[in-house]
């Protein structure tokens, strides 16, 4: 989990949702994270959100973010292909939230 700033200094957090056919194990156990912007980075703007979406039983993914201290997250881009040492996604984090 990426914590990140936007211009206006708000805290956000960005989350990283592997999503397959069935319940199975939390993305830290299958190698998958964010990588960058890294934890605790200041953003602005248009964002590379990088990193690794991959599970043996692969369906999707999405990222998602929450201001801090809320419980509801926003999806912000989704992907249906698995993602190694990539770019998940361009964030353009002066829309929506």
């Amino acid at each position: 989990m990426a914590t990140v700033r936007r211009k206006y200094g708000r805290i956000l957090t960005v989350v990283l949702l592997l999503l397959w056919g069935w319940v199975g194990t939390a993305a830290g156990q299958t190698g998958s994270g964010i990588g960058q912007p890294a934890s605790g980075e200041t953003v602005a703007g248009i964002v590379e959100v990088r990193g690794t979406a991959v599970h043996p039983d692969f369906l999707r993914y999405e990222l998602a973010f929450a201001q801090a201290g809320s419980s509801e997250w926003i999806v912000f881009a989704e992907g249906d292909q698995p993602v190694i040492g990539g770019v998940l996604a361009v964030w353009d984090t002066t829309v929506g939230g």
